[in-house]
């Protein structure tokens, strides 16, 4: 809540005020101008918020991360109350990252909704469904399972453990959910083991993603060819939704890769403190734990 505040404070209301100052001044109407103030924030961020992401957030987030790796490494000699204050810095810094790149399902989500509203408009020809157009491009996920896809398919017993710890280390910390109860790949080795299982005598996910990206040109193309509106307006206009689709996947990686360190800590403290399941109590009660 405290990140979303500040986000809100921090960024968004600027937008907003500038904006319906400016439609104050030309409609002389509080409502409507606040009220379009409000839609052209949301432009706005249509078209900053993914190089803001890429250029600020990502890469702080990721300095976190760092931090966290090597405050979970030395967690063992700090005291329960220094333990406590570590775990609620860690999640602060979670949450920010959370928060943020959360923010990022506007573009991610909201380009393509605008491009299959007005894609009939933009193209004559049925032949080609939009969806088309946004496929075939590599991110986080197909990175992931290509690494994952090369260990289950080695022959070298030694190779295939190095390139297994490299994707758990890398990837394996990633969940969709933010419930801290729950283990995270790299703490389940049998699901591991069933995975590894069905990646070995399949096709590589890189191999896939190069059948996606033909399929993706031959469909731009035809597209091209049925254009009702100039090719070089079209092509801008695609190459934006295009790139703000591709942020869904890195989009979902990044944003709960602190879980498996932050539940770490957590478990560590709980170990220390003698709690049978410190994931079903209140903070106030972990924090009393320590006083006693």
């Amino acid at each position: 809540m405290r990140n979303g505040i500040k986000l809100f404070l921090g960024r968004i209301i600027w937008f907003w005020l500038i904006w319906s100052m400016g439609l104050g001044l030309i409609w002389h109407n509080a409502v409507l101008a606040v009220t379009g103030g409000f839609l052209l924030t949301a432009l706005t961020e249509m078209f900053l918020i993914r190089q803001w992401l890429l250029r600020a957030v990502i890469p702080r987030h990721l300095e976190n991360l760092d931090k966290i790796k090597k405050l979970c490494e030395n967690f063992e000699q700090f005291s329960p109350q220094e333990k406590i204050n570590m775990v609620e810095q860690v999640a602060d810094a979670s949450s920010w990252g959370i928060v943020r790149i959360g923010y990022a399902a506007l573009p991610s989500w909201g380009w393509e909704i605008i491009f299959r509203a007005i894609y009939p408009l933009l193209v004559k020809s049925d032949e080609v469904p939009y969806v088309d157009l946004l496929i075939g491009f590599g991110n986080k996920s197909v990175e992931a399972d290509q690494l994952f896809w090369q260990a289950a398919n080695s022959r070298e017993p030694a190779t295939k453990q190095q390139l297994l710890s490299s994707y758990l280390e890398k990837y394996g910390s990633r969940v969709d959910d933010i419930d801290l109860a729950k283990p995270t790949l790299r703490e389940q080795p049998e699901v591991i083991t069933s995975l590894l299982k069905l990646y070995k005598g399949t096709g590589s996910p890189e191999e896939r993603l190069g059948a996606a990206v033909k399929y993706r040109e031959r469909s731009i193309t035809l597209a091209n060819a049925n254009l009702k509106i100039p090719k070089t307006l079209f092509n801008k206009l695609l190459k934006i939704v295009q790139n703000n689709v591709q942020l869904r996947e890195d989009r979902r990686f990044y944003e709960f890769t602190m879980d498996y360190y932050l539940r770490q800590m957590l478990i560590k403290l709980a170990k220390q403190l003698n709690i049978p399941d410190i994931f079903n109590i209140t903070w106030r009660e972990v924090r009393h734990a320590t006083e006693h």
